[in-house]
């Protein structure tokens, strides 16, 4: 079974991939996603045109087998049904997790450890709960542990944190912002959107910060291709500089945003 995330792009054309490996350009926008099994015809079939997707469809897949092949949708469903349907969990796990970061914001240490533990037992927001347990037990100056089922993820699990928690502090500071897939941050400030995106390399965390000009992206730090630096591209490389290193920020109400939309 494959898992699909959906978008179109500002022209209309419908882009799939899969969910695990999405990223969201400044012109896409996420409209649902599916479950679809690997299919023995090799040609396009639609039931409805007037659907996005609906089960049954035969739609060709990149990424599946190394390469791409044909699958059959399974179902279907619209981002406005998936977020009916998830709104309450999100709110229980923002709760948990926010309680945890208020704790931390209050040095706390012993008691926040305590609350991110009930978020990450109750399935919500994981990774950034074992990264924010971390936090606290650097603080406390106790060894620091990682839940076994991310032993082998440490790198991922920073990462993800640092790009969530930079999109908390985004919008906790007034601007838009959105996480898509694990890492990979979008922000508009002063009308200019960013790509921001947080990677690991030798233990350590890096990130590296574009501006998207139409169909051009603009590496910020690069001096030979952005000789005279906006306001607003100087504040997000001092952003990028400083966000591996920021404490915890309060998720928003309603949970980390996919997509700038």
């Amino acid at each position: 079974m494959y898992d699909i995330c959906v978008k179109k792009t500002c022209n209309g054309e419908m882009v799939l991939g899969l969910t695990e490996n999405v990223v969201v350009n400044a012109d896409e926008q996420v409209v649902g996603y599916a479950k679809a099994i690997k299919s023995d015809k090799n040609v396009y079939f639609c039931k409805d045109i007037n659907l996005i997707l609906s089960p049954g469809d035969v739609v060709y897949l990149n990424g599946i087998d190394g390469v791409g092949g044909w699958v059959e949708i399974v179902n279907f469903i619209r981002k406005e049904a998936e977020r009916k349907d998830t709104a309450q969990k999100n709110t229980q796990g923002v709760q948990l997790y926010n309680n945890g970061v208020n704790l931390y914001g209050k040095n706390s240490f012993e008691e926040a450890i305590d609350a991110f533990n009930k978020c990450y037992n109750a399935g919500f927001y994981q990774m950034q709960s074992a990264y924010a347990i971390s936090l606290c037990q650097q603080q406390l100056g106790v060894d620091i542990t990682i839940p076994n089922k991310f032993e082998d993820k440490t790198d991922k699990v920073g990462t993800v944190f640092i790009g969530s928690n930079l999109v908390c502090k985004l919008i906790n500071d007034g601007y838009k912002a959105a996480l898509v897939g694990e890492s990979n941050v979008l922000t508009i400030i002063d009308d200019s959107t960013y790509d921001i995106r947080v990677v690991s390399f030798l233990g350590s965390f890096m990130l590296n910060a574009w501006r998207k000009e139409q169909s051009k992206t603009i590496p910020l730090t690069d001096s030979s291709l952005n000789p005279n630096p906006t306001r607003a591209d100087q504040f997000v490389i001092s952003l990028v500089q400083d966000a591996a290193s920021l404490p915890p920020y309060p998720l928003p109400d309603e949970g980390l945003p996919s997509s700038l939309e």
